[in-house]
């Protein structure tokens, strides 16, 4: 499930502008039909980070541990230039009325403190998206 939604994401990457401090570049992913509709807090670690805060729930590919897609490590078509342009991923984990109550947000490492910043700003002070948890590694 993890190595598939990655790429699903990747390739969207094309679509988005360079990096920009003046430009917030977000992909939003609906993830109801993954992980059998139990998507959580976990499974965002393990698509963008590769870890989690259980080691239990570690997945594997081939033996190896699944690389997240803010690991430098990650060299997949795409896995750059994600890095480089997106300021953050919302996961929705329910399609509702409230879409964005209880998703979940990453901010991207590779982008500038301010930049993180004035995106959390945005975010917290729009009532739209004021219930969604924000998923640190």
């Amino acid at each position: 499930m993890t190595i598939r939604l990655q790429e699903k994401i990747l390739e969207k990457i094309d679509k988005f502008p360079s990096q920009n401090e003046n430009v917030i570049s977000t992909i939003v992913i609906d993830c109801s039909q993954f992980h059998f509709e139990h998507f959580d807090y976990t499974d965002v670690q393990m698509v963008m980070f590769g870890v989690t805060q259980e080691p239990l729930l570690q997945e594997y590919w081939e033996g190896q541990p699944i690389k997240g897609l803010l690991d430098p490590a990650l060299n997949k078509r795409g896995a750059e230039q994600f890095r480089s342009k997106i300021s953050s991923v919302i996961f929705v984990p329910n399609i509702s009325i409230e879409l964005f109550d209880k998703s979940y947000i990453v901010f991207s490492i590779y982008r500038s403190q301010e930049h993180s910043e004035k995106l959390w700003h945005i975010v917290k002070n729009n009532k739209i998206f004021r219930n969604m948890i924000l998923v640190k590694q």
